[in-house]
């Protein structure tokens, strides 16, 4: 395992802060943090975490910090299976279900769907047949997908600034890592053209328009995380809900209450 000095200025050199920047942070001074980074000092486990924040590392590095330094972890790494986490799969199903007949989903970091509504698992069907249920693996392996996509060049590189963004403040993972980079090259591949200019909906949002069946959909959607979580797994999911832009596509996911049946084929 590393030593606390070597991780520490790893993840500082990572987020392009120099000692003086954590420092000021982390209300500390920086020949503190340069007597950290050598080794002179050793820190408490309270620093440990002070920094960690300071840094704005994933609830698992911090957690390797820690174990660096000498001491136990802090965040557990919970199944959302797990008893404990009762309430939060109540509050997830609720929030899914409140948003009918619109689609809403849950993911992990490496944007598998772990729990859909109705609406969502009719949109998203090909992905959720997928034994990962990855829509990023489904995407990479089914490049076809893209000609549902109306405004592709638009949203393809804003999928990939989003995704980078996410892999820099979760956990590490070699998997998604090399997912991510295959959906690079399928971005460059694919949306190397000028874009053309952005819709009236695309000034407001870049948001997907897709074709499913006869209906062309325009939707946007929000994405919530959790608020002050102590439990790793916890700390990287996301729910995602989505709201049509159009009467044309409000009134698909209308068509879909009840027992309206899925989507034309």
């Amino acid at each position: 395992m590393p030593s606390f000095p070597e991780e520490l200025k790893r993840h500082r050199r990572e987020r392009r802060m120099s000692q003086l920047d954590l420092s000021l942070e982390a209300d500390v001074s920086g020949r503190h943090i340069a007597f950290l980074e050598t080794g002179r000092s050793r820190p408490s486990r309270s620093m440990v975490l002070r920094l960690a924040e300071a840094l704005q590392t994933p609830l698992s590095e911090r957690n390797d910090l820690l174990l660096a330094a000498g001491f136990a972890p802090e965040y557990a790494l919970r199944a959302l299976s797990d008893e404990t986490l009762a309430p939060v799969r109540e509050a997830m199903s609720r929030l899914l279900r409140s948003q009918e007949p619109y689609p809403a989903l849950v993911m992990d970091r490496a944007w598998r769907i772990l729990e859909a509504n109705r609406a969502a698992s009719l949109l998203f069907q090909p992905v959720m047949t997928r034994a990962d249920k990855s829509f990023l693996a489904y995407v990479n392996d089914t490049p076809s997908y893209l000609d549902t996509i109306e405004n592709w060049r638009a949203i393809g590189p804003t999928m990939l600034s989003r995704l980078k963004l996410e892999r820099r403040r979760n956990t590490p993972d070699p998997a998604f890592d090399h997912e991510v980079a295959r959906f690079e090259a399928l971005v460059r591949e694919t949306c190397d053209a000028e874009a053309p200019p952005p819709s009236e909906t695309e000034a407001l949002f870049i948001s997907p328009i897709m074709r499913v069946g006869e209906a062309r959909l325009s939707f946007f959607s929000t994405i919530a995380h959790f608020g002050a979580p102590r439990d790793v797994a916890l700390s990287e999911l996301q729910i995602e809900l989505f709201f049509p832009l159009d009467d044309e596509t409000d009134a698909f996911f209308q068509s879909l209450s009840g027992d309206a049946g899925a989507p034309p084929a």
